[in-house]
């Protein structure tokens, strides 16, 4: 179960496909051809956000939600949120335990997918910093503010049923917000 909440919050962040332009109907082809692509690197870009495996740019800060879960971070180039390492490690530990023991075809189908879904687990959904006209504390909610004025893809994110800007310690939200400030000064 704990696997299946883990891989919801990751989709939780993807945009509602309602929400996606007609213009974008060939990306959601790219993603289905990079779901099932073997090489290992996950990259998706749709309008101003990308699902990739790599983090773009060098990291500056990032902060967990107060469960640990999940991490939404800053580098020099995006604005991030994936699952936390100790989450990752988790999953993949749990997986693992799983696979082992099983024998013959099954237990060389449950390898190979369990293989792939530990590197689907460090995908990471990123905003370009450009996108992002500013990220402050409200209350005890963290606000993303999108240069367009449209939401931004961690908006609409839950886990457990409650708002992901809202799962952080309002220091830890306080601290992104300043280093989301230090790095875009003078832009």
């Amino acid at each position: 179960m704990r696997i299946l909440l883990s891989l919801l919050a990751i989709a939780a962040c993807a945009p509602d496909p309602a929400d996606v332009a007609p213009d974008t109907a060939g990306a959601t082809e790219q993603a289905a051809e990079e779901a099932s692509r073997e090489a290992g690197a996950i990259d998706v870009d749709v309008d101003d956000m990308a699902v990739s495996s790599r983090l773009v740019g060098r990291p500056i800060q990032s902060i967990l939600t107060e469960d640990g879960a999940l991490e939404l971070g800053l580098t020099d180039s995006v604005l991030y949120s994936r699952l936390s390492d100790d989450t990752r490690a988790g999953i993949a530990a749990d997986m693992e335990r799983e696979a082992e023991g099983q024998e013959g075809l099954g237990g060389q189908i449950a390898r190979a997918v369990t293989g792939a879904v530990a590197k689907g687990l460090g995908t990471a959904v990123q905003v370009p910093l450009g996108s992002v006209r500013d990220v402050r504390v409200e209350g005890d909610r963290l606000v993303i503010e999108m240069v367009d004025g449209r939401p931004s893809a961690f908006e609409s994110s839950r886990t457990d049923g409650e708002p992901l800007l809202e799962q952080f310690a309002p220091a830890d939200a306080a601290r992104l917000a300043e280093a989301f400030d230090r790095a875009t000064a003078g832009r």
